[in-house]
């Protein structure tokens, strides 16, 4: 189950990387594993919508930035919110660039983006 639970960690809410630690004397051995078909997790709840008082709090901010921009990263990407940023983008007339684990999540032909 613990190496369930790692990949569950390292695949969902913000994703990246986890450590399994394994004794180098239980390497040694054999065991018979079965892969759990699920995990739970009473310590791990990613929260998977946004809250609305952020997200109004973020809308006046961008609305009133004297130089803004729209900065994206990764997560961009693993939430597939591409289509959803270019509407944005275009809404607001904002440039756009990313970071490089964001390359792909804005199309880099588009008139706004920055690179």
């Amino acid at each position: 189950a613990t190496l369930k639970k790692a990949f569950y960690i390292a695949a969902t809410g913000r994703p990246g990387p986890v450590v399994v630690d394994i004794p180098k004397d239980i390497t040694a051995h054999t065991a018979d594993y079965m892969y759990p078909k699920s995990v739970e997790m009473r310590s791990y709840n990613p929260i998977l919508k946004g809250h609305s008082g952020q997200i109004k709090k973020a809308v006046k901010l961008l609305l009133g930035a004297k130089r803004p921009m729209i900065y994206t990263g990764g997560g961009l990407v693993l939430g597939n919110g591409a289509e959803e940023l270019v509407k944005l983008a275009r809404a607001l007339n904002y440039p756009v660039t990313n970071t490089l684990m964001g390359l792909g999540g804005y199309p880099a032909t588009d008139k706004q983006f920055v690179g």
